[in-house]
């Protein structure tokens, strides 16, 4: 019911999407070049490592 209410009552937006930038599988490690974000990076990877290696225990 709500859904078909959502459908009846929004607008028909189409939005022009533009052109599409190519991105390189570089990207990410471009990205690591910030200092805060090759740190949160380092901890998550840390975080899910002890994490799944807790529950294989």
């Amino acid at each position: 019911m709500f859904f078909l209410l959502l459908f009846t009552k929004l607008p028909n937006v189409k939005e022009d999407l533009g052109t599409k930038s190519n991105t390189s599988l570089k990207e990410p490690f471009r990205a690591m070049k910030n200092r805060s974000i090759a740190v949160l990076g380092i901890a998550n990877s840390l975080y899910n490592f002890g994490f799944f290696y807790i529950i294989s225990l």
